[in-house]
């Protein structure tokens, strides 16, 4: 087999909490940004996100597993992956790349306006870093009712629009995850077949 960098184990192991809930983050806490350093080394590749990227270790490592690594937290909010983003990236990675996928879970509890409110404070963590950054949309399903359907879409635009404003990168999926058989049902996750499309994509679009 080959081998692959998966820290989800590790890092729920470091840190005992649940994902938090958006109640448990006071507004005014500090912004703790990742910092990366300048002496040119090979560069390290991080695709961290929710449980949509449980299964896509092989495909997204295999072309080099030292410098790949996958990030999986189940069930966590954009908030949770913006709070592991610092330990995630040393200080001494030499402009890394960071593709970020998440949302799902928000998308069933949160407005769009606190949805925009927890990304821009992603921005603020990684901004000024030296890191390449990628923010990859939120997958949406055929069957899904035309309100959450409705949801998606207006925060997929708003995170394209934001990216491009910011300087970060922004990876569309739309279209191609529509289709029978990649998403179970209700979109929450993708089924084997949709992970391995998804790794590929991932691979092909953002990492290459």
């Amino acid at each position: 087999d080959v081998p692959t960098q998966n820290s989800s184990a590790v890092l729920q192991r470091a840190n005992e909490k649940a994902p938090t809930t958006p109640n448990e983050h006071p507004a005014d806490a500090p912004v703790k940004r990742i910092t990366t350093g300048a002496s040119r080394k090979k560069r390290r590749v991080i695709v961290v996100g929710d449980s949509t990227l449980k299964g896509t270790e092989a495909l997204i490592c295999r072309p080099d597993p030292v410098s790949r690594e996958v990030c999986c937290l189940p069930g966590a909010r954009i908030r949770d992956v913006t709070e592991r983003l610092p330990a995630l990236v040393s200080p001494a990675d030499y402009y890394p790349l960071l593709v970020v996928h998440v949302g799902a879970r928000d998308i069933d509890s949160s407005s769009l306006d606190s949805i925009k409110k927890d990304y821009r404070a992603r921005g603020e963590v990684v901004r000024g870093s030296g890191a390449q950054i990628v923010f990859s949309s939120i997958l949406q399903d055929k069957g899904e009712d035309l309100k959450k359907a409705r949801h998606i879409w207006q925060v997929n635009k708003w995170l394209e629009c934001w990216c491009h404003s910011e300087g970060f990168g922004y990876l569309e999926h739309g279209a191609p995850f529509g289709r029978p058989g990649l998403l179970e049902a209700g979109g929450a996750a993708l089924t084997k077949k949709g992970k391995s499309c998804f790794g590929r994509r991932l691979v092909k679009k953002a990492l290459n």
